[in-house]
């Protein structure tokens, strides 16, 4: 139900729901993806954000990683 779920998903659920893509288990990450999928095709107000921290993820590892580009 959209008008109940509007309550609980934030973007601060949106930032915690990322974090836990670090998981080493594959079906862990796979029904991650597929939540933050409908997430993402539901709340049209946090596409902007959900693309954002996804890039700034993005930008963290490759700052962070040891192979130089």
């Amino acid at each position: 139900q959209p008008n109940i779920a509007k309550k609980y998903i934030d973007q601060k659920f949106v930032l915690q729901l990322l974090e836990l893509f670090d998981s080493e288990d594959p079906r862990e990450r796979d029904f991650l993806k597929t939540t933050l999928h409908r997430i993402y095709g539901k709340f049209l107000g946090l596409r902007a954000y959900i693309r954002k921290q996804i890039n700034n993820i993005f930008y963290r590892c490759l700052k962070f990683s040891k192979i130089k580009y």
